[in-house]
């Protein structure tokens, strides 16, 4: 009988052992310290598409704006970034021009290569602003939502605003600055990829 209490303290020893354990190295997963971005977003839209969808035009019964055409249309721009983002990228997302002559903006924002604080890789992010009239500023939010290569546990947000881009001036660039903060996450092991598997042997690219 005692043989048996033994082994079922044991038992209830590992089982605590092994949880603690588990806790311990998700606290330290999450650990690792936030770092500042800044830096400044420029773009410059392409011109609509073939493959685009149509936009739509707004029926408006006032318009304070007679120059603007209130529209929800699909919108292609190629951007540069520097600061902590240092590279190029391509933005599709939509634009809506309001009656009342308000803007929003939403975008997702794909590096092919992309450098940030010295690791390289893709990276996938979200943006989103609003300006409320056509002289205003732009000010909006933005996300990493993917990443790639040594960027694959890259995660981060924070703010962006500037005057953007004048289609009175439709060759220069349009100046975005950014700021927030990026941190490097360490992946649960069932959150891993497993690739190269070959006769069922698969080498870890988790950063475990």
């Amino acid at each position: 009988m005692k043989t048996k209490v033994v082994a079922t303290l044991r038992r209830v020893a590992s089982i605590l052992v092994v949880a603690l354990a588990g806790v311990s190295w998700a606290i330290a997963a999450q650990a690792g310290p936030r770092q500042e971005a800044e830096g400044v977003w420029e773009y410059l839209p392409r011109p609509p598409a073939s493959t685009d969808p149509p936009p739509v035009f707004l029926n408006c019964d006032e318009n304070p704006y007679p120059f603007l055409t209130p529209i929800i249309a699909a919108l292609t721009e190629d951007s540069r970034w520097s600061g902590t983002f240092n590279g190029m990228s391509v933005d599709t997302g939509t634009l809506i021009i309001r009656c009342e002559g308000s803007f929003s903006f939403w975008a997702t924002v794909a590096f092919e290569s992309v450098m940030v604080n010295g690791h390289t890789g893709r990276l996938y992010m979200h943006v989103e602003g609003t300006k409320p009239d056509p002289f205003a500023e732009w000010c909006g939010t933005w996300s990493i939502v993917d990443g790639m290569g040594e960027l694959q546990n890259l995660r981060g947000r924070g703010n962006w605003w500037g005057p953007g881009y004048t289609p009175v001036m439709p060759d220069v660039w349009g100046t975005i600055y950014y700021d927030g903060s990026i941190k490097w996450m360490r992946v649960p092991l069932h959150e891993r990829k497993y690739t190269k598997c070959q006769n069922n042997l698969c080498d870890d690219e988790g950063d475990g």
